[in-house]
């Protein structure tokens, strides 16, 4: 079984290539939903087609899931 749902949260000794480019393994495996979440400025961004795509909430609809950013920031 694969995995679902790939997250990353970007550390500040972290670089977006870096994680970009694990995302993009995750993606060759064949994950579904990929992705990052950066604390420091509170962004959240989904992987899709070899780019990171800026995004106010991630959803998994399969699992009526759903991440919003101001509501995830605000509880650090």
């Amino acid at each position: 079984m694969r995995p679902f749902v790939a997250v990353e949260i970007l550390s500040p000794r972290d670089s977006v290539d870096r994680v970009s480019n694990k995302l993009e393994e995750y993606a060759q495996f064949g994950v579904r939903y990929l992705w990052l979440v950066a604390p420091e400025t509170e962004k959240l961004f989904v992987y899709s087609e070899g780019a990171l795509v800026p995004v106010d909430e991630l959803q998994v609809p399969e699992l009526d899931a759903i991440v919003i950013a101001r509501e995830l920031f605000d509880d650090l």
